[in-house]
Order: C-alpha cells, then structure tokens, then sequence
C-alpha cells in the first residue's frame, strides 16, 4: 500500500506542516500520478512566494 505525503516548509520561520492523502493505492503509478496532479494544483491555484517550498513524497505503508 502506498500512501502520498505534502510537506510545506517556511524557509523564513521554519515552520512545517505535513499532510497525508487519506486514500491509499496498490499501485506506485496511481500514487506518482497523483502526486502530478496535486503539484500542478499547487502551480496553478496557489501563488507560491519564495518563502514556502512543497515536496510531495510517496512512501510505502508497512502493515
């Protein structure tokens, strides 16, 4: 299973905040499609000053 992680870091502050996607997937091509596709909604919706970076990570869940 694998699941998708955002973590959004203030280079100013450095403050971190972490989010997990609640869905997971069987497949590791179903996750880094996801993490296209959440990359191009930070792009597109969210202006993203020098200040903030985004990394998106897609880890394995252990059971």
């Amino acid at each position: 299973m694998y699941k998708v992680y955002v973590t959004e870091l203030n280079t100013l502050t450095g403050e971190k905040k972490c989010y997990g996607y609640r869905q997971g997937f069987k497949s590791l091509g179903k996750a880094v499609k996801l993490t296209r596709k959440l990359m191009d909604e930070i792009d597109r919706f969210r202006p993203v000053p020098d200040e903030y970076e985004y990394t998106i990570e897609v880890g394995k869940e252990k059971r």
